[in-house]
């Protein structure tokens, strides 16, 4: 599998690349999470679901993944160095400062993915207001729009026809879509309620109304996810749906 991954361009103000190959400074890892470290609310309300998507990540695919998540300002100088952004929450945060909406743009023009989590288990939640507030000052001519079925967000891995959670606040993944790029997701189902377990990996949340297989299907698009953003839309290619097609077919 190809993976597309960010370089720290050389130079202040330097365009990035993306370049195949491990990510550069983030560790032996092929791929490292990083979680958006804001100002205001709960930055981590979940500290565990990271570790605990990435080792399903590691057992179902072919991705080499650090399980320890990187904790990351936007500002930070190691930004480019990660491809992929979560960023969870379940009440109202500060607004980005100027250079933060600069610097974030770039990088989700650059060819980043920023996930964004709701944890409030509610709909129209601080959170929410917050997230539409800051993603209308990063993409002021784009807005957050319902992905349709045939996205490759939901083929990239497994072929999804339903979103899973801690909680079905929204029966949709919603995006901010640049051209043939969706550089923003957006789920309002707490993923990482799903996704967080305890020492010995069992999981801390139930899963409202769907139980354990509503709990599948956030691990489902958790990977999903992950895949989308590592090989962007290269599964829209007609060989790779047959292929899935097939494997589906065969379970």
């Amino acid at each position: 599998m190809k993976r597309r991954l960010f370089m720290a361009a050389a130079g202040a103000g330097a365009a990035a690349l993306l370049l195949p190959g491990r990510v550069r400074g983030a560790g032996r890892h092929d791929f490292t999470p990083a979680q958006v470290a804001y100002r205001g609310g709960q930055p981590a309300p979940y500290p565990s679901a990271l570790r605990s998507m990435m080792k399903t990540l590691i057992i179902r695919t072919s991705v080499d993944a650090d399980i320890e998540r990187k904790d990351l300002q936007i500002t930070s100088p190691e930004l480019y160095r990660y491809p992929f952004l979560y960023m969870a929450g379940r009440s109202a945060f500060d607004p980005f400062t100027d250079q933060e909406i600069e610097r974030l743009g770039s990088f989700l023009k650059a060819g980043g993915t920023l996930l964004l989590d709701d944890a409030s288990g509610i709909d129209s939640s601080p959170f929410d207001t917050s997230v539409r507030r800051e993603v209308r000052r990063l993409f002021p001519d784009a807005a957050l729009d319902r992905l349709l079925e045939d996205h490759t967000v939901f083929r990239s891995f497994y072929l999804l026809d339903r979103i899973g959670g801690r909680v079905l606040v929204k029966d949709a993944v919603f995006g901010v879509n640049v051209g043939d790029r969706t550089p923003v997701l957006y789920c309002q189902n707490d993923l990482g309620g799903a996704w967080a377990t305890d020492l010995y990996d069992r999981p801390i949340q139930g899963c409202e109304p769907g139980g354990e297989n509503q709990r599948e299907m956030a691990y489902r698009l958790g990977v999903n996810i992950i895949m989308f953003t590592l090989c962007l839309t290269y599964k829209k290619d007609r060989i790779h749906v047959e292929t899935i097609m097939q494997r589906r077919r065969l379970k």
